[in-house]
This record gives structure tokens, C-alpha cells and sequence, in this order.
């Protein structure tokens, strides 16, 4: 993806920009759907809330990921265009 960068200064600039639009409460929530989605490789929101690591009910937890999942912060405009836009600049 970024050809002359290594692995731990892609990772810094996904954090950098991850950082900048998400609240820590946030970041953290989707750095725990990312190691899911490696561990487990589902993506049904049953799945992931059932194994999601949150000292809730399972159904509060439904919601919360559903309500997560719907922030306008993920959006492809706010947040994957300047990620998009650095790729092409590299």
C-alpha cells in the first residue's frame, strides 16, 4: 500500500489520522473490531458482540456496537479520504 514506508511507519500514520477524528473511547472500541476481525474473520454484528470484551448485556452490547459502527467520525469523507489522499501523495 505504501511501497517505501515500513510497517511501523504506516501503522503511525494510520494512528495519527485515527487519533485526530475519534474520541480515545472511540479509538480503542476500533482497535478491539479490528483484532476481533483478524482472531475470529466474522463480521455478523451477533458474532462480534458476543465476543466483544465489554462488562455489558449481551443485547447493550448489540447496540452500542450498532451505534459505534453508525458514527459519523467513520465516515468515508472524515476519515478514510485523508488516509486515501497521503496513499497517492507517497
Amino acid at each position: 500500500m505504501f511501497p517505501g514506508l515500513s510497517a511501523t511507519l504506516r501503522e503511525q500514520f494510520y494512528q495519527t489520522v485515527l487519533e485526530t477524528h475519534l474520541t480515545p473511547g472511540q479509538y480503542l472500541t476500533l482497535q478491539l473490531l479490528i483484532l476481533l476481525l483478524q482472531r475470529y474473520r466474522n463480521v455478523r454484528l451477533s458474532d462480534l458482540a458476543e465476543r466483544f470484551p465489554q462488562p455489558i448485556k449481551y443485547p447493550s452490547r448489540v447496540r452500542s456496537l450498532q451505534r459505534f459502527l453508525d458514527l459519523h467520525q467513520l465516515s468515508a469523507k472524515l476519515l478514510w479520504f485523508p488516509i486515501i489522499k497521503q496513499i497517492i501523495k507517497q
